[in-house]
């Protein structure tokens, strides 16, 4: 990070520019953004909207990755579909949102969740496949099969590497709370980030994305902390 602000530094003094602050400028203008009460307000009401999508995404994704992975004619018939959408850019989506679902929270919650859900459908899938095939085998020998299979073999057998998987997209989730912000926002971290933007206060802009990162690093360590907690055999395993 040091380096980083170095670069920084030198590259903004070197072309002098007003749309790339030195980073004395930028440390200047960081206690006035942190101590306001008023980031934290914008920052809890993305927070909700990124829960909400990123939550509805999980919940669709979980029994629908479930079923393609163990009926094979049930994932010929959703995951083209899937794998076509998912390749459309979200932003692509905004206009069509807008007019189905309005302006409002709502428009934005989808859109979080059309950026988290396809994507999630496909990794949770490839979690399940590293189930190990003895342990599936010995199950059903001893006569589990059906939602029981599921329960007790499969899901917890992959356990971590779910969890590991909504660490990871929990960022994307986050990444697209800018673009869901751009429609008719009044309220949240990416809406102060645009009108940073519009009026051209560079120092505020990266001051807010600071803020970003700061939090997004909390999060990333507490969903390590819950994964870990969840999944104590971790602990004495480096590679994960």
């Amino acid at each position: 990070m040091i380096l980083v602000i170095a670069i920084w530094d030198g590259v903004a003094h070197i072309t002098n520019s007003p749309l790339m602050p030195t980073a004395r400028n930028i440390g200047k203008v960081l206690p006035k953004v942190i101590i306001n009460k008023d980031t934290y307000l914008h920052l809890i009401a993305s927070i909700i909207l990124v829960l909400k999508g990123f939550g509805l995404s999980i919940i669709i994704a979980l029994p629908t990755s479930i079923l393609c992975f163990r009926l094979k004619i049930y994932s010929r018939i959703v995951l083209p579909s899937h794998e076509f959408i998912r390749y459309i850019p979200v932003p692509a989506f905004v206009p069509l949102c807008a007019v189905l679902f309005g302006i409002g929270d709502l428009t934005k919650v989808i859109l979080i969740f059309i950026g988290t859900y396809f994507q999630l459908v496909f990794i949770f899938i490839s979690d399940f496949l590293t189930t190990p095939k003895e342990f599936e085998e010995s199950a059903r020998t001893l006569g589990l099969k059906g939602l029981k299979l599921i329960y007790k073999i499969t899901i917890p057998a992959s356990l971590s590497n779910l969890l590991n998987t909504v660490r990871i997209t929990f960022a994307w989730a986050w990444s697209y709370l800018l673009v869901a912000e751009v429609v008719n926002a009044t309220r949240g971290i990416g809406y102060l980030v645009i009108q940073s933007y519009r009026v051209l206060n560079m120092e505020r802009l990266v001051v807010l994305l600071i803020v970003i990162g700061i939090f997004g690093i909390l999060t990333d360590n507490i969903l390590k902390f819950a994964r870990i907690t969840i999944c104590p055999w971790l602990k004495n395993d480096k590679k994960k």
